[in-house]
């Protein structure tokens, strides 16, 4: 096989059939699933689960797991700067089991206390990422500023993409991917595009299985998802922009995380819509028109080929951390 259809299978489009094989099973089966009493509480913790799976998977298509053990204790002389972004892998990981747990408990307790309950896990997560996720030339300001990134798009998630979050992490993590391949990141944006492509696939799954049985739920607008969603996104673009070779704005890395928050930008179209489907639209329009916005601007900057190749620092993390650029730039 040519070694460039192999490193996107195994790293993108095998996750992504993962992704998609959860998101069947949960669209289609009967009944709830033990020890969830809600049909939607087990479809969140689950989607959840498929979407941080799909990242761990490409992950390990390029890394071994002991990368990701190896993050859980820091050994004196062992933690080197250019390894540190395998704490995306770890992160991504805790976030998978995290998922349906916080699921689970927003199921199992009283309804008024789920926004409660949400909004503690995200404090939670936001505290413990910006405390322990820690990356080269982020000085406490940044990883104060990590954490409230993860607050904020967990928020743009829940709040504005509401019941497009998973059409909306397919734009957004597409977009990351984007900045991570011009940052001269080939895995990070091999992992951004695998879970771009399980988003997609599972958004996809939700909107044909209704044609195929009745009664299927939608994606549900919760915690445990937007939660995992924003979390990832937040430490992915503090990761690019810690390990950035090519000189990629800063503003371009925290805004890509925030993409969800179009979600109300053609708010007054969304109001007037005369279907909830034609609603969805102009939701996921807005996030779309954002994102193009970015996209635009990344297209700008690299027109005028721009960037800070000559940086050795940049050249030598890039040099010991990052997959066969090749792959990417052919």
């Amino acid at each position: 096989m040519d070694p460039f259809v192999q490193y996107v299978v195994e790293g993108v489009v095998g996750p992504a059939l993962v992704a998609a094989l959860v998101a069947a099973v949960c669209a289609l089966h009967r009944g709830v699933v033990w020890p969830f009493k809600r049909r939607s509480a087990e479809i969140e913790g689950m989607l959840g689960l498929a979407m941080m799976l799909a990242f761990t998977l490409s992950f390990l298509s390029e890394r071994e797991i002991n990368t990701i053990l190896r993050q859980v204790m820091t050994i004196e002389g062992d933690d080197m700067p250019t390894e540190r972004w395998h704490r995306l892998g770890l992160t991504a990981l805790i976030l998978a089991l995290g998922a349906p747990l916080l699921a689970l408990l927003r199921d199992r307790l009283p309804k008024r206390f789920a926004f409660t309950v949400s909004a503690g896990a995200c404090v939670l997560v936001a505290i413990l990422v910006g405390v322990f996720v820690e990356f080269p030339n982020s000085p406490i300001w940044w990883r104060v500023a990590q954490g409230a990134l993860v607050v904020a798009s967990t928020a743009a998630y829940a709040l504005a993409a509401r019941d497009v979050a998973l059409w909306s992490a397919w734009i957004c993590f597409a977009v990351l991917a984007v900045l991570a391949e011009r940052s001269g990141f080939a895995s990070m944006a091999l992992m951004c595009g695998a879970t771009s492509a399980a988003a997609f696939a599972s958004a996809a799954v939700f909107a044909i299985a209704p044609r195929l049985k009745s009664g299927v739920e939608r994606v549900p607008i919760g915690g445990a998802l937007a939660l995992v969603l924003g979390a990832l996104s937040s430490v992915v673009a503090s990761c690019g922009r810690a390990y950035d070779s090519t000189g990629v704005s800063p503003w371009m890395w925290v805004c890509a995380p925030l993409l969800p928050v179009g979600g109300v930008l053609l708010f007054r179209f969304t109001r007037k819509a005369q279907t909830p489907l034609r609603g969805r639209l102009w939701r996921l329009a807005g996030v779309a028109f954002l994102a193009g916005g970015l996209l635009v601007a990344i297209a700008l900057k690299y027109a005028g080929g721009s960037g800070d190749e000559n940086d050795p620092y940049a050249a030598a993390a890039a040099a010991s951390t990052h997959a066969p650029i090749e792959y990417l730039r052919l």
